[in-house]
């Protein structure tokens, strides 16, 4: 009696292999792309989670806030925050108010090397009316651009309150 082998050839196998092999090369790049996206916009949500204090201050005070507090953290103008322990994206923060001869004010953040090493800028500088427009944008040298949010390319506007 012939015994007869029951199993994958190597053709067959070679030709998974490449299959997948294939598959793996175009998924990789696509899920590094979208792993950054979603890294670059939590730091973009970090940025805008001070927005609501410095604009409610601006609007009820008509100056900029001295510090400025999103959860149970603050910044203080001119330091350099280290410790912000909610997001590993950020390499530092800061908060500077009533900068240039018309008082705006903007928080940045020092992104990781993973995601360009950067700064992202988001601004708020007050028109002659008491409205406030934000604007986003690079500050500095950002290796690249491509995970920044649509909102945040060249200092373009965000919203005006």
């Amino acid at each position: 009696m012939k015994n007869t082998g029951s199993g994958f050839s190597l053709i067959e196998l070679m030709i998974t292999v490449a299959i997948v092999g294939i598959l793996a090369a175009v998924a990789v790049p696509s899920y590094q792309n979208y792993v950054g996206k979603a890294r670059m916009a939590s730091v973009s949500t970090t940025l805008q989670s001070f927005s609501p204090t410095i604009i409610e201050t601006y609007n009820t005070t008509g100056a900029f806030p001295a510090t400025v507090s999103s959860g149970n953290f603050t910044l203080v103008p001119g330091n350099d925050d280290t410790a912000f322990y909610s997001n590993p994206n950020i390499v530092t923060l800061d908060y500077h108010n009533c900068m240039g001869s018309t008082c705006s004010a903007f928080v940045e953040a020092v992104v990781s090397n993973e995601l360009g090493g950067g700064r992202i800028m988001l601004a708020f500088m007050p028109d002659s009316h008491g409205n406030i427009t934000t604007i986003c944008g690079t500050w500095g040298y950002l290796q690249s651009t491509q995970y920044l949010p649509t909102t945040c390319n060249n200092f373009e506007i965000v919203n005006t309150v």
